[in-house]
């Protein structure tokens, strides 16, 4: 199952789901031939689905955005769906739940989704602040009905702002540890408009959890020596650690490196990891120095039954860009039993020169699973599913 969105010819972007059996094929049974689109939600020609899970009942929830007739608002967006593909009316009485507004601003976007232990659904992203001067790191929970869950936060929802001293805190990625407790990954902006790695922990009632890090979050900045770190996926290792992948900029900032930070069940920096005080960099993977400089990303992180870590994303060369996946030890060393000494790269998939994964998975016999994108010869950008061994 992935999500996505799709745009038509001469149109804007609309929200879609697709479904492939385990051999690849399209899932004919599923939607409209194996696929569905949303229309659009707040009024406008663009709906966005950025994350997806799975319920308890096979139910297919999807956390966006969509924006309204003039493209200038944006409202957070959960859809639901059967398992059929059919748009699920028991959900929000319409098959979806919109929040806006939340932060006092105009725009209010879904970019991570989490069902918990009790089927409630959690939601991270951003939610701008009155006159839409800044944003703050948004987490929603609904029940599963699709009613905002009063009993979370503040009527439902939690916001954070300022975390790092300036005005742009963002979540893009979230977890549920076996606790209950809920991680949020994403950035803060410092007071010089430099960005930092956040990662946020709530207990259960949506209260940021104090005993975590420094008063409930901790921070990575200049990670690789630049000014810039960013979060993009998070996951919890089987020893209950905190793995973080996302991108840093290098020193002078003419280059980003895929960063994978680890942290401790308390938010203390895992000094095993790596060789580097709990983080790897990984750089030039496709031996290239794209737009000038060096260019990394990592996107999705999954760790396999014997404890090794995945890193989904990209690695730029002079003509394009490779999907890139890596695998490390639970020491943070490259596995270099893996691929290309420790990595392997696809490109050209769809006929072009760009290949990008963005998130990944691990089915039940092992193998790798990879969702992202890759340009056509004509730069036409195709979705993408990879499988890997």
């Amino acid at each position: 199952m992935v999500a996505g969105y799709s745009v038509a010819p001469g149109s804007k972007q609309k929200m879609a789901l697709w479904r492939f059996t385990p051999t690849g094929a399209v899932d004919a049974a599923f939607g409209s031939n194996g696929h569905v689109v949303a229309a659009s939600v707040a009024g406008g020609a663009q709906d966005v689905g950025n994350a997806i899970a799975i319920d308890s009942a096979g139910n297919i929830l999807v956390a966006g955005y969509s924006f309204n007739a003039g493209s200038t608002v944006s409202d957070m967006v959960v859809w639901r769906y059967t398992s059929t593909g059919a748009t699920d009316a028991n959900f929000g009485g319409s098959g979806h739940v919109v929040a806006t507004g939340t932060g006092g601003g105009t725009n209010d976007l879904g970019f991570a989704i989490a069902i918990d232990s009790a089927g409630k659904i959690l939601v991270a992203g951003s939610s701008s602040t009155a006159g839409n001067t800044g944003t703050d790191m948004a987490l929603w929970r609904y029940t599963s009905t699709g009613a905002a869950d009063t009993a979370f936060g503040n009527n439902g929802h939690a916001l954070t702002t300022g975390t790092a001293g300036g005005t742009k805190d963002s979540g893009i990625a979230i977890a549920i540890d076996s606790a209950g407790r809920i991680l949020v990954a994403g950035s803060s902006f410092a007071a010089g408009n430099f960005a930092d790695m956040a990662l946020w922990r709530y207990a259960s009632t949506g209260a940021a959890d104090a005993t975590f890090g420094n008063n409930g979050h901790v921070l990575a900045a200049s990670t690789a020596g630049g000014i810039q770190d960013f979060a993009r996926a998070i996951a919890i290792d089987p020893a209950g650690k905190i793995l973080v992948v996302g991108t840093s900029n290098v020193a002078g900032n003419s280059g980003v490196e895929m960063a994978l930070w680890r942290y401790t069940s308390t938010g203390a920096v895992d000094t095993t990891f790596g060789s580097s005080n709990g983080h790897v960099l990984a750089a030039a993977t496709a031996g290239g120095t794209g737009d000038g400089g060096t260019l990394d990303f990592g996107s999705g992180v999954s760790t396999d039954s014997v404890g090794n870590i995945l890193v989904a994303g990209e690695s730029d060369f002079a003509a394009g860009a490779d999907m890139a996946l890596w695998r490390y030890t639970s020491t943070g060393a490259a596995d270099t039993a893996f691929g290309s000494n420790g990595h392997a790269l696809t490109t050209g998939t769809a006929g072009g020169s760009g290949d990008v994964g963005n998130a990944i998975a691990i089915d039940s016999a092992g193998k790798i699973l990879v969702t992202g994108y890759s340009y056509t010869a004509t730069n036409v950008v195709d979705m993408a599913l990879w499988r890997l061994k």
